[in-house]
């Protein structure tokens, strides 16, 4: 909120209130007189947490990859089960079905988390959409 006071020539203004309250407020009214739900801030904190999530993947992907890539054979080992081949420029390590799974499934479910991330904020942005020109 904040102080309110009158002065010549101004309504009134409000101290203390930033940029996003005075946005957020003419959302609200403008959804309200619209017959629109003003609560999607929800859908925008879960797109939030589902790209944190997704990119937390993607890194943790690639410490791992890069990890793997240091300390496994470069010849295929079928009696320690390291038959899947693992490239990356030039250099070739074999891996273990385990590990071949964690890397394969933690890179496609961060991808997977960052598209529906995207797909979220779409949705809400559609839903929620602020008018181009105010009557």
């Amino acid at each position: 909120m904040g102080w309110t006071f009158k002065t010549p020539g101004i309504d009134q203004q409000r101290l203390g209130e930033g940029r996003r309250q005075r946005r957020a407020y003419e959302l609200a009214a403008w959804a309200h007189d619209h017959g629109r739900d003003p609560t999607f801030m929800w859908m925008r904190r879960l797109a939030l947490a589902l790209r944190a999530l997704g990119v937390g993947l993607l890194v943790y992907d690639g410490l791992y990859f890069w990890d793997l890539r240091g300390r496994r054979p470069s010849t295929s080992d079928p009696a320690r089960g390291l038959i899947y081949p693992l490239k990356d420029k030039g250099t070739v390590v074999y891996i273990s079905g385990s590990e071949h799974a964690l890397l394969t499934g933690a890179f496609l479910t961060g991808i997977g988390l960052i598209v529906v991330a995207l797909l979220v904020e779409i949705i809400r942005r559609k839903q929620f959409a602020y008018p181009k020109e105010r009557p």
